[in-house]
């Protein structure tokens, strides 16, 4: 089953007095439970294809269809409430709100949609996480590591049809890359987990079920790992 179709993506930023072309004619698709390493040099496009998929920024032109509808043309609030139930995002700087525990921070996207959270689905990601003991934990009482895992549990409360990661490990010492390359590799496999990660670390992209290498903006290759 097709969960994602990018049609002739381009992304161009107009500067002052010239234009960089972010994003340049980008097309593939992704089936549900596939899971995807997006790799390639710094300034290659890897974070701006991964916010325009994830409706945070906009193509200049093309089109993004997330399980048949084109989110690239919705107005600012349905975009926001895709990106709140459909979408999970994860940045390498875990953008957590300070003066909410593990669980408030976790809950976060249900909480701004005024919804009541789900017990039993709160207590099954914190499980997954291995956060058992951390639940009403401040950010600034957690490790790096910990800290990564409570922004994956937060793109995870919704049941994302997508999580979109960008760099996840880049903060993270070897050690705490590994468990949280784990994390991922468990969420895919035990919950069928669409998941796009772009990434510098050679582990994520070994591991995947598949490679997109970006360069200046294009794909030059995609490739299924054997």
């Amino acid at each position: 089953m097709k969960i994602l179709r990018v049609e002739n993506i381009s992304k161009i930023y107009n500067m002052e007095n010239y234009s960089i072309k972010a994003l340049d004619d980008i097309s593939f698709e992704v089936e549900k439970g596939e899971f995807i390493a997006v790799i390639g040099a710094s300034g290659s496009g890897k974070s701006t294809l991964l916010h325009v998929l994830g409706g945070v920024d906009k193509a200049s032109s093309g089109k993004v269809f997330l399980e048949g509808t084109n989110i690239s043309g919705l107005s600012e609030n349905k975009l926001a409430a895709i990106r709140r139930s459909k979408i999970g995002i994860i940045y390498q700087f875990y953008n957590l709100i300070q003066t909410l525990n593990v669980e408030e921070n976790i809950a976060l996207p249900i909480l701004l949609d005024n919804k009541k959270v789900n017990p039993k689905r709160l207590d099954s990601v914190i499980s997954i996480l291995n956060l058992q003991d951390r639940r009403k934990f401040f950010p600034s009482q957690l490790s790096g590591g910990q800290q990564q895992r409570v922004a994956i549990g937060r793109s995870l409360i919704c049941s994302p049809s997508i999580i979109l990661a960008d760099e996840p490990t880049g903060n993270l010492d070897s050690k705490n890359s590994e468990t949280i390359v784990n994390l991922f590799k468990e969420l895919n496999k035990k919950l069928n987990q669409t998941l796009i990660i772009a990434t510098h670390n050679l582990d994520i992209a070994k591991q995947a079920d598949r490679v997109l290498e970006l360069k200046d903006g294009k794909i030059i290759l995609d490739k299924r790992n054997t």
